[in-house]
């Protein structure tokens, strides 16, 4: 769970983590299985499933596709598909 330090003015990283537990939280989801797939060091995928045993193959994972260029993020999408299928329809 994040927390925010006692200095002043947070680092950009713990930031990152409050802005994606409000995300979580104001969906009503609870995240129990979380995988990612990461291409030359930069995370192009991230899947989220509310079951702790979803199947690769189950389709109600919460797939967050990254976009990178000269290692900077240039776009984020999201969509619902199976982790097999992350890939496909972007």
């Amino acid at each position: 769970m994040a927390r925010i330090s006692n200095t002043e003015f947070p680092e950009r990283e713990e930031l990152d983590e409050v802005e994606e537990l409000l995300r979580i939280l104001s969906k009503g989801k609870l995240w129990l299985r979380t995988k990612y797939e990461y291409s030359a060091g930069d995370c192009i995928y991230k899947g989220e499933n509310e079951d702790l045993n979803a199947g690769d193959g189950d389709t109600d994972w919460y797939i967050t596709r990254y976009d990178w260029v000269s290692g900077n993020c240039t776009e984020k999408r999201i969509r619902v598909t199976s982790w097999t299928n992350r890939a496909v329809g972007w």
